[in-house]
């Protein structure tokens, strides 16, 4: 028998038995022994909405964010800790539209502008942009990048006349399924 034959061989028997071992071990073991739970706890801020005001700031240009409300367990829990967007949805009334919740009876009214997600293909990390003053003009809501911690692949219309997103010098039709990031700075609008 060859020196090779003979490490082969071995080696084989080797296997076998730490093969054997590892199968008495997982058969001994107690249920208390269990591998951990794999499960991923969905970050504080999965689903947002965000209140914008039609007045944009002096020194920024962009529209003031009134408020931010967040929840890890669906967007309609992050509407309802914002009171104004919380009204406007209960105004809507329970079986909504998009179109009805972007375009409320007074055009004062709070209105869903744009959702944005964290992945392309309308899906991840979720941001309702909400404005204080009704739905899109051809001036719009501006917004920095930084509303969407989770990066903005893709974007939906909320509805009403915001069919329009501008960064930098791109213009995307809403809805895109597919946005490349290239400016910090963002603005939802109405085309005429």
């Amino acid at each position: 028998m060859s020196l090779t034959t003979t490490r082969a061989k071995k080696l084989t028997t080797l296997l076998g038995v730490v093969a054997l071992a590892a199968s008495i071990a997982v058969v001994a073991a107690p249920a208390s022994a269990a591998a951990p739970s794999r499960a991923v706890t969905a970050p504080a801020d999965t689903y947002c909405v965000v209140l914008l005001d039609k007045q944009t700031d002096v020194k920024t240009g962009l529209s003031k964010v009134l408020e931010k409300k967040c929840s890890a367990v669906s967007i309609e829990d992050a509407r309802s800790k914002s009171a104004a967007v919380s009204q406007a949805v209960t105004a809507a009334g329970p079986s909504a539209t998009a179109e009805r919740l972007a375009t409320p009876s007074v055009a004062t009214e709070t209105a869903r502008l744009a959702v944005g997600y964290s992945n392309s293909n309308f899906w991840g990390a979720t941001q309702e942009l909400w404005g204080n003053y009704g739905t899109c003009d051809t001036s719009g809501y501006n917004f920095s990048f930084s509303l969407f911690p989770y990066g903005l692949q893709s974007m939906r219309s909320g509805g009403g006349r915001c069919n329009r997103l501008q960064i930098a010098s791109t213009v995307y039709v809403l809805n895109a399924p597919y946005i490349v990031n290239s400016a910090s700075t963002l603005r939802v609008y109405g085309s005429v």
